[in-house]
């Protein structure tokens, strides 16, 4: 379960942080990918290769716990992010992130296999695969239509005070982030045009 919790944690940050970085800071889809890729991979090609030492000299259950708390921390640390806020703060986040799953991962398979017999082991495998799947699908999907929903409801208590805006682009708009992007860019663009 906790696993899968920490999957969610992770797919949906990666999800939105993705969506930010491209909608509002601007950035390519490869520039966000990489942005948000870069830190993790970096952290991991450094750490795993130690994990296997860091559970022999801690013990899983630290390991575990210590990777669980990494992730508490990697959210408080987007928590503090914003649209205003430097990349390195982001990119911060995502190496805390990283450390997490780099030690939580290891640990949490070795746990789950050798807790059982090794005829049972597939079943194992398979029921620790699914937990890291499921909890992928659920980060997209709840963070997602969390940040869908918040922004339909902000979208539509504002949006009639925006001048010069027809009532087809607005229902346009409302329904999704990159439509709502492209009208504020209308906008800007109707907004200069007039000031020249």
């Amino acid at each position: 379960l906790t696993l899968t919790f920490a999957f969610i944690a992770m797919s949906g940050a990666m999800f939105l942080a993705t969506l930010t970085l491209q909608l509002v800071k601007g950035y390519s889809p490869l520039q966000a990918a990489i942005a948000t890729s870069g830190p993790i991979v970096l952290v991991n090609l450094i750490v795993v290769p130690r994990a296997p030492w860091i559970m022999q000299t801690f013990g899983l259950r630290r390991t575990i716990a210590f990777g669980t708390a990494m992730t508490g921390v990697s959210a408080l640390a987007m928590t503090a992010t914003s649209s205003t806020s430097p990349y390195w703060m982001l990119g911060l986040a995502f190496a805390f992130m990283a450390t997490s799953f780099s030690v939580f991962m290891p640990a949490s398979t070795e746990a789950m296999m050798t807790a059982v017999e090794p005829e049972k082991s597939g079943g194992a495998s398979a029921l620790n695969q699914i937990t890291r799947q499921s909890g992928q699908a659920l980060g997209i999907a709840l963070l997602g239509g969390i940040a869908t929903v918040g922004f339909q409801s902000r979208f539509s208590q504002t949006a009639s005070t925006i001048p010069g805006v027809t009532p087809d682009q607005l229902q346009g708009a409302d329904a999704s982030l990159s439509a709502a992007v492209h009208l504020a860019e209308v906008v800007h663009h109707q907004v200069l045009v007039l000031q020249v």
